[in-house]
C-alpha cells in the first residue's frame, strides 16, 4: 500500500484552487448565461404570484402549469413541455417518453429502438426489457467503444434513438453538449428527420449554455430533484421536446384523449423558484467536482472526469478499490450533509437495481442529487459516485475528510 503519510492536505488545497482559477471562471461565465437564459424566460411568460397558486383536483384549465410549461420548453429547447410532481423520478420521466413515444397504435407496428450508450442506468432498463417482451426490437451500442459512423450503418431505419448523458454506474465519461451535437448532426445524416432522438439529461442541465433540445433532440428528461430543481422542488419530473410528442407521452401518463388537460400541482412555487436558481447551484457543483477531480488524481487515484477533461455533468466518480473504503467514504459524505449526519450508510436492493446500492446524504429532500449526496453500487471496481452541493466549500471539505479517512 503506498504511503500518503508525508502529503500536507492543506498545502495541494491552496494549490488546485490556484490551478483552478480560469476554469472556475469558466464556470462562473456559464452561469451567468444561463441565469440569463431563465430569467428571461420566466419574464416572457409574464408569470404572476397568482399563476403559483397550488391547483387540486383535476387540475382543469390551470394558466400557471402552462406558464411554468412554457418557460421550461424554452430553456431547454423545445415546443412544449410537460412538468408534473406526478413524475416522481427521472426514470418515470423516461418510462413515459419511451412508452409513449413508442406505444401509440398511430406509428407502425414493428418498432426498432437503439440506445447508443452502453448499459443503461439499471432502474430503466426493466422498461426495455417490457419494450422487448412488446415487440420492441430493442438495439443496444456504445459510442464510448465504436465510431458512431460504424453504428449507425447496421440499421436501416429506427424510430427512436435513446441517449444517456450522464456516466452511470460506470467509470466511462458523460457526454459534453459539444458530443450530443455532433452525435445529433451525424444521426441526422442517416435518418434525417425519421428517427425520434430521446436524450436522458439528468445530472446535465446547466452544465454547458446549450441544451439537447437547442441542438436537435427531439425529447429531452430529467428529474426535478436533481439539476433543474436547484435543490428547492420535493419532487417533479420534466419531459421538453415536440410538441406531438409531448401530447403522446401526456397521454400515457394521464389517459388516452386526455393529455396535457389535466393534473394538479401542488408546488408551482418550488418548481418555478428552483429553475430559477438552478444555474447558480449548478455552478457550485461543478466547482466542487473540478476540485475533486483533481485531489483524488493527484492521490493517485482514478476519477471520471479527469482534470482538463470537458465537464458533462454534477456527478464525480473515484474508484476506491474496496467496500471497506467505499463505505468509510460515504459515511464522511453523510457526516457533512446538514440533517441526519450520524446516520451510517448501508447496502441495500432498492426498486429497479440488480446489486445492493449504498447511498448518502443529509438532504433537505430525500433523495435529491443536486444537494451533497453520494452512492455506489456494492460491486467490482468499488466506485463512489459524489454529486451535487448547494456550496463548493461543502464539496471541497467533503472530499477532504474523504482523502483523510481513507487514506491516512
Amino acid at each position: 500500500m503506498k504511503s500518503f503519510s508525508h502529503i500536507n492536505l492543506n498545502s495541494i488545497t491552496l494549490d488546485i484552487e490556484k490551478a483552478l482559477y480560469s476554469e472556475f471562471k469558466s464556470i462562473e461565465e456559464i452561469r451567468s448565461l444561463n441565469v440569463k437564459k431563465v430569467h428571461e424566460s420566466i419574464i416572457k411568460s409574464d408569470v404572476s404570484d397568482i399563476d403559483l397558486a397550488p391547483s387540486a383536483g383535476y387540475g382543469y384549465g390551470d394558466w400557471g402549469r402552462e406558464k411554468i410549461e412554457e418557460v421550461f420548453a424554452r430553456v431547454f429547447g423545445g415546443e412544449d413541455s410537460l412538468v408534473r410532481p406526478q413524475i416522481s423520478t427521472g426514470t418515470q420521466a423516461l418510462y413515459l417518453s419511451l412508452m409513449g413515444t413508442l406505444i401509440p397504435s398511430k406509428r407502425k407496428k414493428q418498432k426498432d429502438v437503439l440506445i447508443l450508450t452502453g448499459e443503461p442506468y439499471p432502474t430503466i432498463l426493466p422498461t426495455f426489457n417490457f419494450l422487448k417482451d412488446s415487440g420492441v426490437n430493442v438495439n443496444k451500442a456504445d459510442i464510448s467503444t465504436t465510431p458512431l459512423e460504424e453504428i449507425l450503418s447496421k440499421y436501416e431505419s429506427l424510430d427512436l434513438i435513446f441517449i444517456q448523458r450522464s456516466k452511470g454506474y460506470s467509470l466511462k465519461n458523460s457526454l459534453s453538449i459539444s458530443m450530443i451535437e455532433e452525435i445529433i448532426r451525424l444521426i441526422r445524416i442517416y435518418y434525417s428527420s425519421n428517427v425520434i432522438i430521446l436524450v436522458d439529461n439528468c445530472y446535465s442541465e446547466f452544465v454547458a449554455v446549450k441544451e439537447p433540445g437547442q441542438i436537435g433532440a427531439d425529447i429531452i428528461v430529467g428529474s426535478l430533484m436533481k439539476n433543474p430543481g436547484g435543490g428547492i422542488v420535493s419532487t417533479g419530473g420534466y419531459i421538453v421536446g415536440k410538441k406531438d410528442l409531448v401530447q403522446d407521452i401526456a397521454s400515457f401518463l394521464y389517459g388516452a384523449g386526455v393529455g396535457k388537460g389535466l393534473g394538479p400541482i401542488h408546488n408551482k412555487k418550488e418548481i418555478l423558484l428552483g429553475l430559477y436558481l438552478a444555474p447558480l447551484v449548478v455552478s457550485e457543483s461543478l466547482k466542487g467536482v473540478l476540485f475533486g477531480s483533481h485531489l483524488f488524481h493527484k492521490l493517485s487515484m482514478k476519477v471520471i472526469p479527469k482534470p482538463g477533461e470537458e465537464l458533462a455533468d454534477i456527478v464525480l466518480a473515484v474508484e476506491l478499490g474496496s467496500k471497506e473504503k467505499v463505505l468509510k467514504a460515504l459515511k464522511e459524505v453523510q457526516s457533512m450533509g446538514p440533517l441526519n449526519p450520524s446516520a451510517l450508510p448501508e447496502g441495500s436492493l432498492l426498486p429497479g437495481y440488480s446489486d445492493e446500492v449504498a447511498m448518502a446524504g443529509g438532504t433537505f429532500t430525500p433523495g435529491s442529487s443536486i444537494e451533497l449526496s453520494a452512492d455506489a453500487l456494492l460491486t467490482s471496481p468499488w466506485v463512489l459516485y459524489l454529486q451535487g452541493s448547494f456550496y463548493y466549500e461543502l464539496f471541497r471539505e467533503t472530499c477532504l475528510k474523504i482523502a483523510q479517512t481513507i487514506l491516512f
